[in-house]
């Protein structure tokens, strides 16, 4: 007969054996998204569209904002809400690295002669608060130099009303998101929460409320 002492060590060993032999692995890290999907909305006869253009890269989205056919405008402006845990609003440059601020301007409110005239024929205002970013472009009412010979003679500094522009002809403005740190793969929401647009016939109830589509979003 063995001895008892021998006995209680075999499953002492077995405790010992199960409890300190093996060791629990540390959970993987998550796998931080790479890339920006974007799919172009469908807007409805009569609403605006952000939809993408050929210039975004995987980790910088841009978007085109385009106008509606058969209308024209001389002003549009909206407010873009996005998850800033998932995106960030990206600022344009030029050439030389200097910021442009948080729009690119298309060119598409500018009067056709603007270039030989020294002050600008457009308002713009673009800015970001907390998870929104607003932008705006609109044509001043009036142009600050002698008007051409069809008008009659004015003043200098009186002006003439700018021509109303398509704006489904090309992008109006540009708007930019690029990836947040540490975002994590999934949707991103993005939803215009107010939309204005000047029309050609100028009122006193101008802008307009407008519909602007945005696409979807995901992060891979």
């Amino acid at each position: 007969m063995k001895p008892m002492h021998m006995l209680l060590a075999v499953p002492a060993c077995l405790l010992i054996s199960a409890c300190g032999g093996s060791t629990s692995s540390a959970p993987a890290a998550p796998v931080t998204a790479t890339a920006l999907a974007y799919t172009d909305p469908t807007p409805a006869a009569g609403e605006w569209a952000l939809v993408k253009d050929p210039v975004s890269t995987p980790t910088r989205l841009v978007l085109d904002l385009v106008g509606p056919s058969g209308f024209l405008f001389r002003g549009v402006g909206f407010n873009l809400k996005a998850d800033t845990g998932k995106v960030a609003f990206s600022r344009f440059q030029d050439s030389k690295g200097v910021s442009l601020g948080f729009m690119a301007d298309k060119g598409i409110l500018h009067d056709l002669d603007e270039a030989s005239h020294a002050v600008p024929c457009v308002a713009s205002a673009a800015g970001t608060k907390n998870d929104t970013l607003s932008v705006g472009l609109w044509q001043k009412c009036q142009r600050y130099e002698i008007p051409p010979a069809q008008y009659a003679p004015q003043p200098l500094g009186s002006g003439v009303m700018n021509e109303a522009m398509d704006c489904k002809s090309s992008p109006v403005l540009q708007v930019a998101l690029v990836l947040a740190k540490d975002a994590l793969p999934g949707a991103v929401t993005l939803t215009v929460t107010k939309a204005g647009a000047v029309p050609s016939e100028v009122t006193k109830d101008i802008p307009i409320q407008a519909v602007v589509k945005v696409g979807t979003l995901t992060l891979k």
